[in-house]
């Protein structure tokens, strides 16, 4: 709590808590996940103006903590890695959590949190990956609809218990599963992006890229560019969505711009 005290005296508006594990946060030694508690503590007692979670298992995602984003400060943005969208795979990979549990998850998720972007990770050809699994994955997360998916190829770790499984999966299948998955990501990230065209939203400013040029984010994930005249650092303003232009959307500020 101090640290977010302290950054948001030097002028930060927003704050992230991120971690692979952060349902594991316990408050004052409680025995049980305090994600609430310390989300509901960051929002009523400092001044943040942007609260974004990252890395959320689906056992995170309880009624206790979905309530929460009736605060319009908490950003409509779940990280919440998937790694396979194949049943079989995640045992393999000892997941603990199933994909019916995923799905139920994101769907009460969807339910309670207006305009919500949900990012993931899939691993693309882990040891044992039949060409039938991969596509069992890969329908799933076409179903899904994510914001965006980040895809990653298996890659052995000495001393994991994947790392001498049988069937490892040969370096030329992984590349071609990767560029299906990597197509899949794109078009999922172009719906979701084109779903706010014409809309109004906060945008964070937070870089300039050239002379006018700058880039910002939604609250929603979503990377906004514009072009300004003026310092747009770290500023939070009303913009306007006008089109979809890779790899995000083109804005036109409507305030202080």
């Amino acid at each position: 709590m101090h640290e977010i005290e302290k950054r948001i005296a030097a002028g930060y508006r927003e704050v992230v808590l991120t971690g692979s594990k952060i349902g594991a946060y316990r408050w004052n030694g409680e025995g049980r996940s305090s994600l609430p508690c310390l989300v509901r503590q960051i929002m009523e007692r400092t001044g943040v103006e942007r609260l974004r979670l990252s890395s959320v298992q689906p056992h995170d995602l309880a009624p206790e903590l979905l309530k929460l984003w009736a605060d319009d400060r908490l950003c409509p943005h779940l990280h919440m890695p998937l790694q396979s969208g194949c049943q079989a795979v995640l045992q393999r990979m000892n997941r603990p959590y199933a994909i019916a549990e995923y799905e139920r998850v994101v769907s009460l998720a969807r339910e309670a949190i207006s305009d919500l972007a949900i990012t993931t990770d899939i691993v693309v050809g882990f040891p044992g990956e039949s060409e039938r699994e991969f596509e069992e994955s890969y329908g799933f997360c076409q179903r899904m609809g994510f914001a965006n998916i980040h895809v990653f190829p298996y890659s052995a770790r000495v001393g994991t218990a994947a790392a001498t499984m049988p069937h490892q999966v040969v370096e030329k299948v992984k590349k071609d599963r990767s560029r299906r998955m990597l197509a899949l990501a794109r078009q999922s990230q172009q719906r979701f992006r084109e779903r706010f065209l014409g809309r109004y939203t906060t945008v964070l400013w937070e870089s300039r890229l050239d002379e006018t040029a700058w880039s910002g984010l939604t609250p929603n994930y979503l990377r906004v560019y514009t072009r300004s005249d003026h310092d747009l650092t770290n500023r939070l303003l009303k913009t306007r969505l006008l089109s979809s232009s890779e790899p995000g959307l083109l804005g036109e500020i409507c305030e202080g711009g």
